[in-house]
């Protein structure tokens, strides 16, 4: 059903990134993030407490988790904003384990000048919580009711709202509660819905800027695979057999990753994930499809191809194209491996 959408967190992180992405007029889809003058800042970025606020944090009476990492972060430059959202696939209240980790986006939001290093005191941020449309308003209820707890505690915080998803025939939407306390900038911007794709979601998938989030709910990393195969047979295809005969061709992880998601992996920040996760994924995924046959090495970070005839190309291309896609049971199997093999990445850009 097309609003089993609305609860999928990959879904949701996804329309939020879309909603950011410059489209040429009549597009399907609508920046309607971006035309409100909102960039992408990162996907999944750490904001650690500072020594002198985790004493604090940790002497509360309330239960607040110190260090939040938040799916999106999004950046009003010229309102000086940063916008901290979470994507959830229902609405919670306070008794919840969820609000602990709102309290936490709360604080740190309200201290965003001591958790983004290179951020001027002037910058300011605000939390917004994302659910399925029909829980807008009870998510909405409970986010008011955070801020005043946390001020009790002599603790910062931040406007916060909720917003909300609709997903029908019509198309998809970005919508926001008619409510005149809610304070955060981006939920009374795009009140009551702004449109993101205007044919709906049924074919929505094959779209996705990101694949995969290795903690979401559904944790269903087909796309994932697809998406691998189609980047791998893509960069295959470009390879100038006749131009560099003998040669190697190198493709690190993390330039395959840039271009099956148009530069948006760019902006992913957390190390943890990448190197603990998606990267050992991504390198059994790999594996299953170039099969290691003497024409390509994986290893932690790379793949390496050599092909010295089109004829080879050619096989190696086919051998992609046809090999199986993993089961449930071995994509589970792979995760589950994943999660306890930490390979020693390079840093990041900017670390």
């Amino acid at each position: 059903m097309l609003a089993d959408f609305e609860h999928d967190s990959l879904f949701q992180v996804n329309v939020l990134l879309w909603a950011t992405v410059p489209q040429p007029q009549g597009a399907p889809i609508k920046p309607v993030l971006r035309d409100q003058g909102f960039d992408l800042y990162a996907i999944e970025l750490p904001l650690d407490a500072p020594t002198n606020q985790l004493a604090v944090i940790q002497s509360a009476t309330t239960n607040i988790s110190p260090n939040p990492v938040p799916d999106v972060v999004l950046v009003h430059r010229q309102r000086r904003l940063f916008v901290i959202i979470e994507c959830k696939p229902a609405s919670f209240g306070l008794a919840s384990d969820k609000s602990k980790q709102a309290r936490r986006h709360i604080v740190a939001a309200g201290s965003i000048s001591l958790r983004l290093a290179g951020v001027t005191s002037d910058m300011h941020a605000e939390v917004c919580y994302l659910v399925p449309s029909q829980d807008v308003d009870s998510m909405n209820a409970t986010l008011l009711e955070l801020p005043t707890q946390l001020a009790k505690e002599s603790l910062p915080v931040s406007p916060i709202g909720s917003l909300g998803i609709s997903v029908d025939g019509r198309g998809t939407y970005l919508t926001a509660p008619q409510d005149s306390r809610i304070e955060a900038v981006l939920p009374n911007l795009i009140k009551p819905e702004r449109e993101v794709f205007s044919q709906g979601a049924r074919n929505a998938r094959p779209l996705y800027l990101i694949p995969w989030l290795p903690n979401a709910p559904s944790n269903d990393n087909t796309a994932f695979f697809e998406k691998t195969r189609s980047t791998l047979i893509s960069h295959l295809g470009r390879i100038d057999v006749a131009g560099r005969p003998e040669e190697e061709i190198t493709l690190e992880f993390r330039d395959l990753l840039s271009e099956m998601t148009l530069g948006i992996f760019d902006y992913w920040r957390d190390r943890d994930s990448l190197n603990g996760q998606i990267f050992p994924v991504l390198n059994r995924f790999t594996k299953r499809l170039v099969r290691n046959d003497g024409r390509s090495t994986v290893t932690a970070t790379k793949v390496v191809f050599r092909v010295k005839t089109a004829e080879e190309q050619t096989q190696l291309i086919d051998a992609v194209r046809t090999a199986p896609r993993p089961t449930n049971l071995e994509i589970a199997a792979q995760q589950e491996v994943a999660m306890q093999q930490k390979f020693d990445f390079p840093a990041l850009d900017g670390d």
